[in-house]
């Protein structure tokens, strides 16, 4: 099923999975934010797996926003989450430009914080609350595979 804006009021798709198109990126904050609520509720995620899935959604969708599309362009972003035993698959795919975040070397958590550069936090933390993570560049753009485990 997909889900327009953050409705989840159809029928799931065959596999049991839930969709929402986020092309409006930033703006699309609050929509990711009712999605993954009601995900949640229809997948019985316990509080803290739902707010783990939300913080990294929420960042990679921030991040694909801000950085995806340097020479503008029409974004196409889509969120799928789907059960699969023990927790949840959740698919982020988009038409941005290429960026692989496995390969970003994490951050240097031993410097003060006045010390540290601005960005590369985000993309530690979805390393960190994600069991796996899977990237593939396809001919359309970028897709992002996460498996989190309750």
């Amino acid at each position: 099923m997909t889900a327009r804006n953050d409705r989840l009021d159809e029928e799931p798709g065959m596999d049991g999975s839930y969709a929402i198109a986020l092309d409006e990126g930033m703006a699309a904050i609050d929509s990711l934010h009712r999605f993954m609520e009601a995900a949640g509720d229809r997948m019985g995620w316990s509080e803290r797996t739902r707010l783990q899935l939300t913080l990294a959604c929420e960042e990679l969708l921030t991040n694909i926003a801000s950085y995806g599309y340097p020479d503008g362009g029409d974004p196409r972003i889509r969120l799928s989450v789907t059960p699969v035993a023990g927790g949840a698959r959740l698919v982020l795919e988009d038409n941005a430009a290429a960026f692989d975040p496995l390969v970003q070397a994490d951050p240097d958590l031993t410097q003060d914080l006045d010390s540290c550069p601005i960005g590369g936090l985000g993309v530690y933390f979805v390393k960190r609350l994600m069991d796996e993570l899977d990237y593939e560049r396809l001919p359309s753009g970028n897709r992002l595979t996460m498996i989190k485990y309750d």
